[in-house]
């Protein structure tokens, strides 16, 4: 039997946002150059880097077919709009530049559309470097959130650190610029819903996403995490997100897994170290949430 050509009628363009990161930039770079089958169009939006990533650009660019525009713009919103608006293939695929796309990423997002161009499909991120704390609670977070977020096997929004779809259809949609805190990709993912767009996970699409790696920058995350959550909660009427819920109560099971885990390994120290984490994550969610001030996003 002929293998089908999964390429013939499709190509892939890549959007990739990056600032001031060359070395996580150089590692997402190197993993699409590793790819099965290359990607077709990589679009770099650096965001006015003043490191070694112009020069990180440049090497790569003799391996990959990429499309390096600068912008000094405002708000992620923009910068992936910029993206969208310059993408030339009929495929897009957002991907973080602190991710490292695995082998067949680019092969199994084209398998995926193969037979479906009107969807949108989530890519799985797994969190690393193995063995680091603050790696293994965004993991349980992020499993925790995709589940939470999933309504008879479609998912009700997006995470645009590794997602892709019809060019057609971000260029239709495309984020919405007020949406500014954080809260991008679950806003257009809440459009996506409204419009009956489908959102499908493939867990095969997957990528490697470098966690953060200090308390200060974990803690950080959060607090943004907090603050984008009630940027949504300003404007939903229904099924508010807020910062505790269903999804949060699944967190606190992770936890007693993981301390679980640590006490049978008679590491007692690590239960000390996660029951402060998670104490210091109920205040900055709190703080990230309430002290934001009020502002209605409306749809676009």
């Amino acid at each position: 039997m002929k293998k089908k050509n999964i390429t013939k009628n499709a190509s892939l363009s890549v959007v990739i946002l990056t600032k001031n990161r060359y070395r996580l930039l150089a590692c997402c770079l190197y993993s699409l150059t590793q790819q099965s089958i290359l990607p077709d169009e990589v679009i770099i939006i650096n965001n006015g880097s003043t490191d070694k990533t112009e020069s990180i650009i440049a090497i790569f660019s003799k391996y990959l077919p990429i499309k390096h525009l600068n912008s000094t713009t405002n708000g992620f919103p923009n910068l992936y709009n910029l993206g969208i608006k310059s993408a030339t293939k009929p495929l897009l695929s957002f991907l973080d530049d602190d991710c490292y796309a695995q082998k067949n990423w680019c092969k199994n997002i084209l398998n995926a559309h193969s037979n479906n161009m009107n969807c949108i499909i989530q890519g799985m991120s797994y969190s690393y470097p193995m063995n680091n704390i603050f790696a293994s609670i965004m993991g349980d977070h992020y499993k925790n959130w995709l589940e939470h977020n999933t309504v008879d096997g479609k998912l009700t929004v997006i995470d645009n650190k590794n997602v892709s779809g019809p060019t057609k259809i971000w260029k239709k949609f495309k984020f919405n610029s007020l949406a500014h805190q954080g809260a991008e990709d679950i806003e257009l993912g809440k459009r996506f819903l409204l419009a009956k767009v489908p959102i499908f996970l493939k867990k095969d699409i997957a990528a490697l996403h470098r966690e953060r790696s200090t308390f200060n920058q974990f803690l950080t995350q959060h607090f943004r995490i907090a603050q984008s959550e009630k940027t949504i909660d300003n404007y939903l009427q229904n099924n508010k997100i807020g910062t505790f819920n269903k999804k949060a109560i699944k967190n606190c099971v992770s936890l007693l897994k993981r301390l679980k885990k640590h006490a049978k390994q008679l590491h007692f120290f690590n239960v000390l170290i996660e029951l402060y984490l998670f104490l210091c994550l109920i205040l900055i969610r709190i703080l990230g949430y309430f002290i934001l001030k009020k502002k209605v996003i409306k749809y676009v």
